[in-house]
């Protein structure tokens, strides 16, 4: 997750590599190549050779595909379990099997799994076996499970004070008005006299989880919502816990604050006489867990729950698999590591058909400013010699609406991420920016933005975390405006409608999200 340090770190705060936020700072979460803390065995540092990036994998496991070509894409299996078998038994995993790979979960309609390797052998070794030994079986990809991060840290509580050195607005970042100069708000009201939002829109927010309890939230989440954690493999679907009245009340080290956090931007319950708005009156929130109890986001959890959402929006069916069904329209993912994994890739182009892939692009940008993934995965940045990727990128090249931060003034902060060629960037994978923090000048600091937290507690946070919400609010604004729209439309809108009248402060920043711009965006399907 991207949540960066408005000012200073939360004293112990845990990062999801098990490091205190004092050690490692704001937003350097996976940072370094020490040995891991205690809590942290099995995980190992290891650098991707194709990419340069490097970042804390699970030991023992790979994500591995074969070449992958969906003439089902547009036409869903209507028993996608078929293609489980076709999968186990086809030869080349026949092959790995019989040299001592597990096959812990099949994802058949891609052509995918999930795999132990054989007793004794690290990741390493494995991807070097592939790629150089020519009796290897002949597999498309293999990827590590890698961790993904929540840079979590929140300011002190904000209990409904004035913030900053004058009476302005609380919720600035929704509409500006009392600054006196170029305002960089979203233009929410504007937005709102346009489309309010529907109920019949859901979004789906991977994180940690969300206190129903809070008052503001109450009325705005999905009857049930998932908890993804726990053994792997998950013999089937047996240990999704699918909970009636959220996400499972366990208040481990990371908690659901920083869900709850995002899902307040999104959709806190708006025109209620409480003290804060989402960023749309109407729409639901499916929470999704997928943190663990030492606050690690291990890569195969996020696997897991694309390929559910898969079967939410229709792109494949499993007749035996007795989830909830939900009108899912946009996913939120304010999260993230340095490492890409292709079958989350896959997921992700099956998902954009039919709704908007949004990520937080990191808060790393004063440490070497990686590029960050799930943001950056998209076919384009693949090697093309990759057939199944030519074949991807053919049909649609664009996956994940990413969004980096900025502030009141229109300044970069220092942490956002962004688009560097200079450094290895090899696409431009940042698409635009949404008010991610504060700055005062007049008293030299940076406050965050408010959003509500477990307990009904008020806070400032800062990070890119916090733009991406705000981002998929307006997507399920353009859905609920348009509810038979692709995901490829409502994508293409909000990036297409991007607004620069006043313009950023600082170039590496792209274009800013306008509600009422996007919304005046034309039909479309």
């Amino acid at each position: 997750f991207t949540e960066a340090a408005a000012t200073a770190p939360e004293t112990g705060s845990i990062s999801p590599t098990g490091r205190s936020a004092e050690a490692v700072g704001p937003g350097t979460g996976t940072e370094g190549n020490g040995d891991p803390p205690p809590g942290m065995d099995g995980y190992v540092w290891w650098e991707d050779p194709e990419t340069g990036q490097a970042g804390w994998i699970v030991e023992g496991y790979a994500s591995i595909g074969l070449e992958y070509f969906p003439e089902w894409v547009f036409d869903p299996p209507a028993d996608a379990e078929a293609y489980d078998e076709l999968f186990i038994n086809h030869p080349t995993i026949q092959e790995l099997l019989a040299l001592g790979y597990e096959l812990l979960m099949p994802y058949g309609p891609i052509m995918a799994g999930e795999f132990k390797l054989p007793e004794g052998m690290t990741f390493e070794q494995a991807r070097c076996q592939m790629e150089i030994d020519p009796d290897f079986p002949d597999i498309a990809y293999m990827d590590p499970w890698s961790l993904l991060e929540p840079d979590h840290y929140p300011n002190d509580p904000w209990f409904y004070e004035l913030s900053g050195p004058e009476e302005d607005t609380y919720q600035w970042y929704l509409f500006d008005q009392e600054w006196g100069q170029p305002d960089y708000d979203v233009n929410a009201p504007n937005g709102w006299a346009i489309e309010l939002g529907s109920n019949d829109i859901v979004v789906a927010v991977i994180d940690t989880g969300v206190d129903r309890d809070t008052p503001d939230l109450s009325y705005c989440l999905t009857e049930h919502g998932w908890n993804m954690w726990g053994e792997y493999p998950p013999l089937r679907w047996a240990n999704l816990m699918v909970e009636q009245g959220g996400t499972p009340h366990d208040m481990h080290s990371v908690g659901w604050r920083h869900g709850t956090m995002v899902t307040s931007l999104i959709r806190a319950d708006t025109n209620n006489f409480e003290k804060i708005s989402g960023g749309a009156w109407g729409g639901k929130v499916l929470p999704i867990n997928v943190s663990q109890p030492w606050g690690a986001i291990e890569g195969q959890w996020l696997s897991l729950t694309l390929f559910l959402l898969c079967e939410q929006v229709g792109m494949i069916y499993f007749p035996g698999l007795n989830l909830p069904h939900y009108n899912v329209k946009v996913i939120n993912m304010s999260l993230g590591g340095p490492l890409r994994n292709s079958i989350q890739l896959i997921m992700l182009w099956q998902l954009s058909f039919r709704a908007v892939n949004v990520a937080s692009v990191g808060n790393s940008a004063h440490v070497g400013n990686p590029m960050q993934y799930p943001a950056a995965l998209e076919p384009k940045g693949y090697d093309p010699s990759y057939t199944w990727v030519t074949w991807l990128a053919d049909v649609r090249d664009d996956t994940v609406l990413s969004v980096t931060a900025h502030d009141r003034a229109g300044e970069r902060p220092y942490w956002a991420q962004y688009y560097d060629p200079d450094i290895g960037h090899f696409f431009d994978w940042v698409d635009v920016s949404a008010p991610g923090t504060t700055y005062y000048p007049e008293i030299g600091e940076r406050k965050g933005i408010l959003v509500l937290a477990p307990d009904a507690d008020y806070r400032e946070v800062s990070g890119t975390s916090f733009s991406a919400p705000l981002t998929s609010a307006l997507a399920l604004l353009k859905f609920s405006q348009n509810p038979d729209a692709s995901g490829w439309f409502v994508h293409d809108a909000i990036k297409n409608s991007t607004r620069d009248d006043p313009p950023l402060q600082d170039p590496k920043l792209p274009e800013r999200i306008d509600y009422e711009y996007a919304l005046q965006y034309g039909g479309g399907q």
